[in-house]
């Protein structure tokens, strides 16, 4: 069982805003590329669901210190949605999954009566959940992200899914991304099921779904000792809690999921530490808002009971979705959104970096 002890955070960190145009910022998902730079892809638009939903790229060069502007990759006449999945193969092809979403129709923002139902430039773009449909794709880069390759559907039979987080590799080259889903359509009241799913070469062509659990959907995958897979599942309500399953066998096996946070403690990422540390990020969506950490370190199968406070300005629930990625000179960036701050005394949509030396972290947990 999860525990709710803390740990505050008395180390340096250095906080940096990626993006605050008010517009892009939602659900970052980062990697480390081959030559050392860090790529993140975010969500753009007026919401969570939106007809101007599309993704863009943000890089640094220098260890999270500075970031590149926004870049748009993604962007459909339909919703673009984030978080997308991502990750690089060992040949250097960027592997990128999205989804996108329609159902959108012109209707008035006022009601009948209303002196701004009688205008037609007062339509925007609304939402029809009963004519929406959602289709999922990936692109190749082989440029470091300058340039994609053209949409490829990304499906498994049956189900509608979406893709999520980092893109894993094993040792024999095998490539793994998790995807959730559901009969029907997405997005759904239904319960979904986690699985991942496979690439041969490279990223070419997926398939191969192997089953995670029932009951979960957006997970963080991490690969430690070559071809153990550790991944961290996000429940579906009511439970919305952060729960371990660990593969030994390439994924085709999970071990009974185990819960490690606490409700409204979620989604999460997971990164390996030098020493062979798991360390788990995920937000904190309950007072006081932000982002928390924890430790493990036998693999993913015990946790210290300590929650390491990272970040805790947020103004509401609208925030989270860390990604967390570690430079080779032992820094820890953590990448995340939020919708108001109370640093920045605004409720405007931004992405935000931490960043801290591992060596301090790792000082911290000594019990």
């Amino acid at each position: 069982m999860y525990m709710e002890a803390l740990i505050g955070r008395s180390f340096p960190v250095d906080r940096k805003v990626v993006v605050d145009d008010g517009f892009v910022g939602y659900f970052p998902v980062a990697t480390r590329l081959n030559d050392g730079s860090i790529i993140a892809v975010l969500r753009g638009g007026s919401g969570h669901i939106s007809a101007d939903g599309r993704l863009v790229m943000v890089k640094s060069w220098d260890g999270g210190e500075t970031w590149s502007k926004p870049k748009t990759v993604i962007d459909t006449p339909e919703d673009d949605r984030g978080p997308p999945a991502l990750g690089q193969s060992s040949n250097g092809d960027l592997i990128m999954a999205f989804s996108v979403m329609s159902g959108f129709r012109k209707g008035y923002t006022g009601h009948v009566g209303t002196p701004d139902y009688k205008f037609r430039n007062y339509l925007v773009d609304v939402w029809v959940p009963e004519l929406s449909d959602t289709k999922s794709y990936y692109v190749i880069s082989t440029d470091g992200g300058s340039s994609w390759s053209d949409f490829k559907p990304l499906e498994i039979p049956g189900l509608s899914i979406a893709p999520y987080g980092k893109i894993v590799e094993l040792s024999d080259k095998t490539l793994l991304m998790n995807v959730y889903g559901v009969k029907g359509n997405l997005p759904t009241s239904d319960q979904h099921s986690s699985y991942v799913i496979r690439s041969r070469d490279g990223g070419k062509t997926w398939g191969e779904p192997s089953l995670i659990a029932e009951g979960f959907n957006e997970t963080a995958l991490l690969v430690v000792d070559g071809d153990v897979i550790i991944a961290a599942l996000r429940a579906d309500p009511p439970v919305e809690a952060i729960f371990i399953s660990i593969s030994e066998d390439g994924g085709y096996t999970w071990s009974e999921p185990k819960q490690v946070t606490g409700k409204l403690e979620h989604p999460a990422d997971l990164i390996q530490l030098s020493d062979g540390s798991i360390f788990l990020v995920y937000g904190y969506r309950k007072v006081p808002f932000g982002v928390r950490g924890m430790i493990s370190r036998d693999r993913g199968k015990s946790w210290i009971n300590a929650q390491i406070v990272l970040a805790f300005e947020g103004r509401n629930q609208d925030c989270g979705y860390p990604t967390v990625v570690r430079t080779d000179d032992g820094k820890i960036i953590v990448l995340y959104y939020l919708v108001g701050s109370m640093l920045e005394c605004d409720m405007k949509l931004r992405c935000v970096a931490l960043r801290f030396e591992e060596r301090l972290l790792l000082d911290r947990i000594v019990f």
